[in-house]
């Protein structure tokens, strides 16, 4: 199965994605920038054998994601769709700013070009569904962030409608998030945000706050080629 390359920059060895290619053997290859700039190979399934690392201050991951529905394109890019839920930036009354951010975000994290698959709708379940599953089935996104839409309120309904569409429904994520953002705010346990997959495709449900975003995408983003890897390869 053809791939794309992505690489990830982050600032932790502890809890780091999973590289494809351990499937054959091979490891993770980590520029220790804060030590010295000699490459070194890391088993990120076992930590412990190195109990005397600092936090790196830098390394560099190569992750693999399907590069099109059925992986037959080496030149061609992965997507990764956002949607942003929101009644009043889908009418234009506020600007798009919670998408954007996470769009960014995720230009920040990945340092191989992707093709972004972007929408903004309203808090409408049945429209919130159907955005998800035209991105998964038909334009073939093997990630989906969704912004907004995860409070208490009436109108807030994404996480039903990732839930209408998912095979499988990942709270850990929700569990993750909430407990990070706890840290900064107490309103934290009014959040439901979740994750699950759809067929080749994981759904992240993130909150409408630009900087909630980075937050809660920051904690859970080690996670998703945990995901991505083993669902792109059930072709």
């Amino acid at each position: 199965m053809s791939s794309e390359a992505i690489c990830v920059e982050g600032s932790r060895y502890l809890g780091l994605p999973r590289h494809t290619d351990r499937r054959r053997g091979e490891s993770v290859l980590i520029e220790r920038t804060d030590l010295d700039s000699t490459p070194l190979s890391f088993d990120p399934y076992d930590p412990a054998k190195y109990p005397n690392w600092p936090v790196l201050s830098h390394f560099i991951l190569e992750m693999n994601l399907p590069s099109g529905p059925h992986g037959d394109s080496m030149n061609q890019a992965a997507k990764i769709g956002v949607i942003n839920v929101s009644d009043r930036a889908s009418v234009g009354i506020y600007e798009d700013i919670p998408g954007k951010a996470a769009v960014a975000l995720l230009q920040e994290y990945l340092a191989t070009p992707f093709e972004p698959v972007y929408r903004v709708i309203a808090d409408e379940r049945d429209e919130i569904a159907a955005a998800l599953s035209r991105m998964a089935d038909v334009e073939a996104c093997c990630l989906i962030i969704t912004t907004g839409g995860t409070g208490p309120s009436n109108r807030d309904v994404t996480p039903e409608a990732t839930e209408d569409v998912c095979d499988k429904m990942l709270p850990g994520f929700g569990e993750l998030m909430r407990s990070v953002s706890l840290e900064y705010v107490s309103t934290a346990i009014l959040s439901r945000q979740t994750a699950g997959i759809r067929g080749n495709t994981l759904i992240v449900n993130l909150p409408g706050k630009p900087k909630a975003i980075r937050e809660c995408l920051e904690a859970v983003f080690p996670a998703i080629p945990y995901c991505i890897d083993p669902v792109s390869y059930t072709h």
